[in-house]
């Protein structure tokens, strides 16, 4: 089957590499003859005039790959500020373009989206060819509708994001997130703390920059130290965050702080597995709530404890997943707690992204 992938992120960032895609396409181009679409920002007016609904073409391990050459977009893009239609509507006018003329060189038999819309704007959805939504992260309303009445079927990767979507899309299926297990196989703990020189320390990590703008869990680090002296603060990640927690772990005066900046995805399983406690400091808010954390199946299968504001899907069965309010004092008594009397974490066999992507493929061949 011929099937055309507009991914949820860019693979010109370093966060592609452990995203959603890049591990479920080189499983499915097994099976199937994937084209998927990425995007690339350009500075320069006329290259990208020049450029007006051309792609850069490449072959990978997950198939063929095409870049569309966007320009940047006016607001500064994060969680706290969405951009309003008018302001990607530039970007969408180039990203319409290229996709039509692929889906018209191309011809495939089915399309798989994710929104992209704050980057790219809407893609330009085909009337003739069956579009499967991969739905990600909770957007806003008029995005969602957009995606949902132009597809026949959406996958979701939270029963809370399936739940949003069933009425207006009968054909609604979970798949969650998941993770390659055999990373974690070869090593142990002890073995991981040595090879990244932290042997004799309590390993507290945020590996992958997401969380809270309060940093109000650097706040709890400082607070648990002080019952925990030999507890180490790892951080894993680039960017602003990275600048924002050192600081105000310096200005607390946080001891032990390692922020080893941004690790190829190759290398990043020994920081899991290093960790005793991972830390996942959302907001108490729907957009944290009905995520699926990559990162948690990853410290679960390290054997770590995870402490996390709510998130739904994690509520039941993860016996090592503490959630608590997210604020300095209640999330430091949790990462207290969970040093203080640690469990086990469940069997991850049926999360491994190889079971994913047959789950995946099974919709892919009902079309």
């Amino acid at each position: 089957m011929r099937i055309l992938w507009l991914t949820h992120t860019s693979t010109a960032t370093p966060c592609w590499e452990g995203s959603r895609h890049y591990h479920l396409l080189p499983l499915l181009q097994k099976k199937h003859e994937i084209h998927y679409v990425s995007w690339k920002r350009i500075y320069s007016p006329v290259k990208l005039f020049n450029q007006w609904g051309k792609t850069l073409r490449s072959k990978d391990d997950a198939g063929t790959r095409y870049e569309v050459l966007l320009g940047p977009n006016i607001p500064s893009i994060s969680r706290r500020y969405y951009p309003k239609p008018v302001q990607v509507i530039a970007n969408q006018l180039f990203y319409q373009k290229a996709v039509k003329r692929l889906v018209n060189t191309l011809a495939p038999d089915l399309m798989v989206v994710s929104s992209s819309h704050h980057f790219t704007g809407f893609p330009y959805f085909p009337t003739r060819i069956p579009v499967i939504f991969d739905y990600l992260d909770l957007t806003a309303a008029y995005v969602l509708r957009n995606f949902v009445q132009h597809s026949q079927h959406v996958i979701g990767i939270s029963p809370g994001l399936c739940t949003m979507v069933e009425q207006n899309a009968p054909h609604t299926h979970y798949i969650p997130n998941g993770l390659h297990l055999s990373p974690y196989q070869n090593q142990t703990k002890e073995q991981a703390k040595q090879q990244l020189g932290l042997h004799g320390y309590c390993v507290v990590s945020l590996i992958g920059l997401t969380g809270s703008a309060s940093l109000y869990f650097v706040d709890s680090i400082f607070e648990a130290q002080k019952t925990i002296p030999n507890l180490c603060f790892l951080t894993v990640g680039s960017g602003k965050m990275k600048h924002a927690i050192e600081d105000k772990a310096q200005k607390l005066g946080v001891k032990n702080l390692v922020c080893v900046g941004q690790v190829p995805y190759q290398d990043v399983h020994p920081y899991f597995l290093a960790t005793d406690i991972g830390i996942y400091p959302g907001d108490d808010i729907p957009y944290f709530h009905l995520a699926c954390p990559i990162k948690i199946f990853h410290y679960s299968a390290a054997g770590a404890q995870v402490v996390c504001s709510p998130v739904d899907m994690f509520q039941g069965g993860w016996p090592n997943v503490l959630m608590t309010t997210p604020n300095p004092k209640e999330f430091a008594q949790a990462i207290l707690k969970a040093h203080q009397a640690p469990k086990p974490a469940p069997t991850l066999s049926s999360y491994d992204w190889s079971m994913l992507a047959e789950k995946f493929n099974a919709v892919l061949s009902a079309l």
